[in-house]
């Protein structure tokens, strides 16, 4: 297996990063971009929309959090009852 840290990896992410970050600070600096403005009537309009959003995707979010933390626990037992019986 080769080792994942090796300087020309780090060198070649590095130069892809540095392309990446000028080329986002050139687009941001060059564009120009209008802003639009609500009235407020409109700008209110929506917040319960907004409000069942945010908790679809804490509930979405939550579950999946759940489900890693529970793989998680089942790996560890499996590889605790692994280690135990090796030793025996």
């Amino acid at each position: 297996m080769r080792n994942q840290f090796s300087p020309a990896r780090m060198a070649f992410l590095g130069v892809v990063f540095l392309v990446t970050a000028i080329f986002v600070a050139n687009v941001t600096i060059s564009v120009p971009v209008e802003i639009a403005t609500l009235p407020r009537s409109e700008a209110t309009q929506y917040w319960p929309v907004a409000a069942v959003a945010l908790v679809i995707v804490l509930i979405v979010d939550g579950f999946t959090l759940g489900l890693i933390l529970r793989r998680r626990r089942m790996e560890k037992a499996a590889d605790g009852a692994y280690g135990k019986g090796a030793q025996r």
